[in-house]
């Protein structure tokens, strides 16, 4: 603990799958900031970005 080191303490354990989901509005662009920011969360948690089935959404798994 003095060190702040981060140890793994129930290595065997891990956090269920997840699914998150980015919506922007139908018929507009998005933002280079949105864009920006969901390319961030799906690089920082190592997910893969899938297109949605239509406009306006996207999803990270």
């Amino acid at each position: 603990m003095a060190s702040g080191e981060v140890i793994r303490v129930l290595p065997e354990w891990q956090l269920p799958r997840l699914s998150l989901w980015a919506l922007f509005p139908a018929g507009r662009q998005s933002s280079a900031k949105s864009r920006a920011f969901v390319a961030f969360v799906a690089a920082l948690a190592g997910l893969q970005r899938t297109a949605g089935k239509g406009q306006g959404h996207s999803s990270v798994e």
